[in-house]
């Protein structure tokens, strides 16, 4: 209960901890005192698709166990590892290892050495630089402690994977001004998040009945291929519309590259466009859920 509790103060004091601004390896006793900053500083918990906790286990008849955060940054990744239950007074070898705890391959980086305290406690807070464009957090990774220090071979005895960071898709929004060559008048709302595409229209001048709806790639002026068959809004007897239609697109269509038309007819046979507007990006503000 003592090592428990000494290490989640530990991850706490590690996680609030200045960031070196290169890598640094230790080469004795960790210093007794330490200058801690705000938690905020650096950035470090700023930016929380690029933050990773990780929970280091023991491997098979061992008994160290840790937490490590990672925060991912252009062309540097920094880490904060506390590791317990080590041999008080011992120095540790951790890496970053492409794969998995379950099949590692090479160390893809090298961290600096650990140092257990009387409490058999170690911890570590290091930036390392990284290949332009790499992403340690991006899944495919793990981070380990092994049995002794650099200089010996020594095997794992705790790892921890690095789960593949989520991301939420984009949400993007857009409007769209309809009129046609009579009394066709309106407006769409058109909202994307990730692959659902949702449109919110209305219309008048329109002949009673249904109407196919589609978004194009291009303009009104010049209409390109069909990207995304909304299906068909109907007109009621005073030649009106007020619906909501909803498809799905593997790419991006709520932009300004895409205008959504209307159709004489349903899409069986949609006919002629009788209504078209071209889309207008709008920032995400929008008042329907």
């Amino acid at each position: 209960m003592r090592n428990s509790r000494f290490v989640v103060a530990l991850v706490a004091v590690a996680c609030a901890a200045a960031l070196p601004a290169a890598a640094a390896a230790n080469s004795g006793k960790p210093a007794e005192k330490s200058h801690s900053v705000k938690k905020g500083d650096h950035g470090w918990h700023k930016g929380k698709r690029d933050h990773k906790g990780v929970r280091l286990a023991p491997v098979a008849g061992q008994t160290a166990k840790g937490v490590a955060d990672l925060k991912q940054r252009p062309g540097a990744l920094s880490v904060a590892l506390v590791v317990a239950k080590l041999t008080p007074g011992a120095f540790y070898a951790a890496h970053v290892h492409a794969g998995t705890c379950a099949a590692p391959g090479a160390a893809a980086l090298n961290l600096p050495d650990i140092y257990a305290d009387e409490h058999g406690v170690a911890k570590l807070v290091v930036t390392v630089p990284t290949a332009a464009g790499a992403d340690y957090l991006a899944g495919g990774f793990s981070i380990d402690v092994h049995a002794g220090p650099s200089a010996s071979a020594t095997p794992v005895i705790s790892c921890g994977d690095i789960a593949a960071k989520i991301v939420k898709p984009e949400k993007i929004a857009a409007k769209a001004f309809l009129k046609g060559a009579a009394s066709e008048r309106g407006h769409a709302e058109l909202v994307q998040n990730g692959s659902d595409v949702s449109v919110w229209i209305k219309l008048s001048g329109l002949t009673p009945g249904a109407h196919a709806l589609h978004l194009h790639a291009g303009s009104c002026a010049a209409l390109g291929a069909v990207a995304v068959s909304l299906g068909d809004v109907t007109a009621g007897p005073d030649g009106t519309v007020l619906a909501k239609v909803s498809a799905l697109s593997s790419i991006p269509v709520v932009t300004d590259a895409y205008a959504l038309d209307v159709h004489a007819g349903a899409s069986a046979a949609p006919g002629a466009t009788v209504a078209c507007g071209d889309l207008h990006s709008l920032r995400w503000k929008h008042g329907h859920k």
